[in-house]
């Protein structure tokens, strides 16, 4: 079996994330842990399944939002969408993203910078972790700290499955 080049590259003060949309398949993830509460928001597109939800963690687990609405690019060639109840933009050092809840009282907005990007080029398609995100989100009347990490993924063709 002949070994896969695995390509790596540390992209300082730059996040750097295209625009939602590439490929046939794209994914992307923030988790943001403060104190002892967890945050948490995906978003998956393919050609069958439009898919972006947000959880947290405050003293127990709770869905926020779990949607199949197709999201709104909006802006230019950084991630930027929007659905009803759920947003995420980035720019190229950080951005910002926020969730309602039912009845469409916030459930949280955070704002983050991102000191650090590594891009792996991989069979099928690029991946992009940010590690050490640094986040203010606005919860439950406070301002809380966090640290957060993230991950992005784009394939260009169809895969046979993904889990």
């Amino acid at each position: 079996m002949a070994a896969t080049s695995v390509h790596a590259n540390a992209v300082k003060a730059q996040a750097m994330q295209p625009q939602h949309g590439q490929g046939v398949h794209d994914g992307i993830q923030y988790h943001f842990f403060a104190e002892d509460k967890f945050f948490s928001v995906r978003v998956i597109e393919t050609k069958s399944l439009k898919h972006h939800s947000a959880w947290l963690f405050d003293g127990k687990a709770r869905e926020v939002v779990n949607s199949t609405e197709p999201l709104q690019r909006l802006g230019g060639d950084r991630y930027n969408v929007k659905a009803s109840r759920f947003h995420i933009a980035t720019t190229d050092t950080g951005g910002s993203m926020g969730v309602l809840g039912d009845g469409g009282r916030t459930e949280f907005e955070l704002k983050f910078t991102c000191p650090v990007s590594f891009n792996w080029t991989f069979p099928g398609g690029p991946a992009i972790h940010q590690a050490h995100i640094r986040a203010e989100i606005s919860y439950g009347g406070r301002t809380l700290n966090a640290i957060g990490y993230s991950k992005r993924y784009w394939y260009h063709q169809d895969i046979g499955y993904w889990a």
